[in-house]
């Protein structure tokens, strides 16, 4: 049959929407990213269930919330995680991705921002780079297997290293797991040195 691609309204930079692009792009989901749509803001508005970006129709079924729509994409992909434990781990990491998201965001709107940003990557980064760090130990996935949890974190340090090249460099677990998601072949186009998608978050 011919099915339609899941169409992702959202602009061309690496904020919300680019977590659930990498998700679909490792599992193979038909995905479309439709910056057009987003570039005529605020006409979308109306279109968007709680008035942002991004949005999802699949058919048509519309679907709201950055993370709603990684874990419905994520559902297709199975990659929610085979366990109850696998699938809590992977609800956790969604979760702290939200917790480094909401600290680089108050960073990026502070004034004077480069202070904020500053301050940020010597504070508040670092913790959770630990946490993280002290979380994966020796595993190559956080989980038994890889989940979308896996790949938001992998998305997450992406926009990180875009910040600061050497924000891993403590962490050598961390450095190979990220690594591993980069030279992954249907990940390049968005992880890799070639990605021609912009860093939304700005340190100066």
């Amino acid at each position: 049959e011919d099915k339609m691609p899941i169409k992702m309204v959202y602009w061309n930079v690496k904020a919300r929407g680019f977590f659930p692009a990498v998700v679909a792009a490792y599992g193979k989901v038909d995905f479309e990213w439709d910056h057009a749509t987003a570039n005529q803001w605020p006409s979308t508005k109306a279109e968007a269930t709680f008035g942002q970006l991004p949005y999802i129709t699949d058919g048509s079924f519309k679907l709201s919330q950055s993370m709603a729509i990684t874990r419905y994409v994520a559902k297709k992909a199975n990659l929610l995680g085979d366990s109850d434990e696998d699938y809590a781990i992977s609800e956790m990491l969604i979760e702290e991705v939200g917790d480094i998201w909401n600290i680089l965001a108050k960073a990026h709107y502070a004034e004077p921002r480069k202070d904020a940003m500053d301050k940020a990557f010597a504070e508040a980064i670092p913790a959770q780079m630990t946490y993280l760090s002290k979380l994966l130990g020796s595993k190559p996935t956080f989980a038994s297997k890889v989940t979308a949890g896996d790949l938001v974190i992998a998305a997450v340090l992406n926009v990180l290293l875009g910040l600061q090249a050497d924000v891993l460099d403590a962490f050598p677990n961390l450095k190979a797991f990220y690594s591993k998601f980069q030279a992954e072949a249907s990940l390049a186009p968005l992880l890799g040195p070639g990605c021609t998608i912009g860093n939304y978050i700005q340190r100066a």
